[in-house]
């Protein structure tokens, strides 16, 4: 911690309402003259990887870089070598802080949502939910709105912005595409966003998730969070594989919210959820008929690879098991 006090002061000086992306991010900044100072010392330091904080401090013990591997994979979804020290800085800062605790939203992480909808309202936004986007609208060269399944059309003021991944934005705007509407430039740039072919300077399919989220009967079981019985945990079924924390189906990260806010689960209930953080081969599933035996069969073995890691702290879970 010694070694990361000044990356970790420098990644906290700065309040995020500083940093912006237009011109007035300089009278922001100005506010903050000796955080922004402190931070400017140390920015060439926080964007280099973790991996040359671990190689500087000569960390020999096998467990302890496989560990802050993991913490970096948690955190960022790569190890210590592709991390930034900003995202380390900042995170250890925070988990060692006297009298630290474990943050949660009220309500469950679709408190959230709400919160973000508020605010979109607030300032004359409105937020229509189911309703399913069929078309992305291209006229002169410029996105002018959407069309709905349903036929209805949403004419934008200023611009279409799609947080849709590159695939469903491409789907969207394929009439378009057609139509001879979108510049071939344009074109280029989104099927460069789809192309996994490595050798034309494609991104390969990544590597992906595998979740349960279950109702469970809580009976017998304690109603508050300790260390023998934790809202949140992860399990590491080997530290040594030839992938290390990037091992398929090594790490399970878990949690139980209801344990520490009950209003998310019925009176005698918990709501849990398992997953495996972007470790799961995409070509293990390419291809495969979802109603087939074969894949059944693998979702059950995914399954019962997550319960197993539940039931490190929850006995019996699966059998605990609610219908919705």
């Amino acid at each position: 911690m010694e070694r990361m006090t000044p990356l970790s002061n420098a990644a906290q000086a700065l309040t995020s309402m500083a940093l912006r992306e237009d011109p007035g991010a300089i009278l922001t900044l100005l506010k903050y003259p000796k955080e922004l100072v402190d931070t400017l010392k140390q920015g060439q330091a926080l964007n280099e990887p973790f991996g040359k904080i671990m190689e500087e401090m000569n960390i020999q013990n096998k467990f302890v870089k496989n560990w802050l591997d993991m913490l970096c994979f948690l955190l960022q979804g790569l190890p210590a070598a592709g991390t930034m020290n900003a995202v380390m800085a900042y995170m250890l800062a925070d988990w060692y802080r006297p009298g630290v605790t474990l943050d949660f939203p009220k309500g469950g992480s679709g408190s959230i949502a709400e919160a973000l909808v508020r605010g979109v309202k607030k300032f004359g936004g409105d937020v229509c939910v189911n309703c399913h986007v069929d078309e992305i609208l291209v006229e002169n060269n410029r996105a002018v709105g959407i069309k709905l399944a349903g036929g209805k059309v949403v004419h934008a003021r200023q611009a279409v912005v799609s947080n849709a991944d590159p695939y469903i934005t491409n789907k969207l705007l394929s009439k378009a595409k057609e139509a001879g509407s979108i510049p071939s430039k344009a074109i280029d740039y989104m099927e460069s966003l789809i192309n996994t072919d490595e050798s034309s300077g494609g991104v390969p399919n990544l590597k992906s998730f595998i979740h349960i989220h279950a109702g469970i009967d809580a009976s017998g079981l304690p109603d508050k969070p300790s260390a023998d019985f934790p809202a949140q945990w992860a399990v590491v079924r080997n530290w040594d594989g030839p992938e290390g924390v990037e091992d398929p189906r090594n790490i399970v990260l878990c949690s139980m919210p209801s344990l520490i806010d009950p209003s998310l689960a019925p009176e005698g209930k918990h709501v849990l959820h398992a997953y495996v953080p972007a470790t799961e081969p995409y070509e293990w599933w390419e291809g495969m008929d979802r109603n087939s035996e074969e894949y059944k069969k693998k979702k059950e073995e995914a399954a019962d690879f997550l319960w197993s890691a539940i039931e490190e702290y929850v006995p019996n879970a699966r059998d605990r098991a609610v219908d919705p």
